[in-house]
C-alpha cells in the first residue's frame, strides 16, 4: 500500500528497494483508501460520514494525500515502485516464458497493455 498517513519519500525508496528484492513474479500495490465508516477514515476526516466520489473509493486511487505530497506525486512514485518490481530482469524474463509457453498469456498481456494505454488517456478500460 502506498500513500498511507505518515508517508514519506524515504518510506516509498524504503517500498521501491523491497520490491526489487522480493523473489515473486507477481506485485500487488494499492493504493491507500480511507474507507466512509473505518477507523482511519473517521480519525482522518473526523466523522463517519462525507460525500465522497465512491466510483473512485477502490484502492486504485489516491482520494487521500499524505502531508508534502500532492496527488500526481503520489501516482508517480506508484508508477515509479510498479516499475521497479516488472522491469526486473528475472520478472521480464518469467513473462516472457509465460508467453512463448502458451500465447493466451501473450493475449492477455496485449489486452492489459491496451487497457493500460486507455486509462493513461482517460478511457474506460473495460
Amino acid at each position: 500500500m502506498l500513500g498511507y498517513p505518515g508517508e514519506t519519500r524515504e518510506t516509498i525508496e524504503e517500498t521501491k528497494e523491497f520490491v526489487t528484492k522480493l523473489t515473486l513474479t507477481k506485485m500487488n500495490l494499492s493504493k491507500f483508501t480511507p474507507y466512509p465508516g473505518s477507523p482511519i477514515y473517521k480519525k482522518l476526516y473526523n466523522t463517519s460520514i462525507r460525500d465522497e466520489d465512491w466510483e473512485r473509493l477502490n484502492g486504485m486511487n489516491f482520494v487521500y494525500t499524505a502531508d508534502g505530497f500532492t496527488e500526481e506525486q503520489l501516482e508517480e512514485k506508484y508508477q515509479e515502485v510498479i516499475s521497479s518490481f516488472y522491469k526486473r530482469n528475472d520478472t521480464l524474463l518469467h513473462y516472457t516464458k509465460m508467453a512463448l509457453a502458451d500465447p493466451t498469456h501473450l493475449k492477455r498481456l496485449l489486452n492489459m497493455g491496451v487497457g493500460v494505454l486507455k486509462s493513461k488517456v482517460g478511457l474506460k478500460a473495460y
